[in-house]
């Protein structure tokens, strides 16, 4: 699930975020848990996100890795992309993405997703489809 904070909650419409819209300090965290359709847990834990500043260039913790926040605010060309900019609330798109990990397993994830506002002034992104996996 995605969250981005907006000014009003009135606000329907997200735009995509650039440069200007990240500080340094700034952290986002959330629990997940990856659940098989058999049951089986695959995955559960937290996930923390921070805007750091590493010689004068914005990034973003990612895991062990720093991503410049250039990269993230470039807009992404596919038919298929993980935000369909500007988001509206109750807006519906197709994700999909084909991976390959560190060792070596690939998979594919196909998913329907669908934009929609809460009333703590928060807009949510919900993921309507699963992932697939290729081992």
């Amino acid at each position: 699930m995605l969250c981005a904070c907006t000014d009003s909650a009135k606000s329907t419409v997200s735009k995509q975020p650039t440069l200007a819209d990240y500080k340094v300090g700034e952290k986002w965290v959330w629990k997940y848990k990856g659940v098989t359709t058999e049951g089986e847990v695959r995955s559960d834990g937290k996930d923390t996100r921070e805007i750091v500043n590493i010689d004068g260039v914005l990034g973003m913790t990612i895991g062990k890795d720093t991503i410049p926040v250039t990269e993230i605010v470039k807009p992404e060309k596919s038919e298929t992309p993980k935000y369909d900019w500007p988001l509206k609330v109750g807006k519906k798109w197709k994700y999909k993405n084909n991976w390959t990990s560190q060792d070596g397993t690939t998979g594919s994830k196909a998913k329907m997703l669908k934009y929609y506002h809460t009333e703590k002034k928060q807009l949510k992104l919900e993921h309507l489809w699963p992932i697939q996996l290729n081992i």
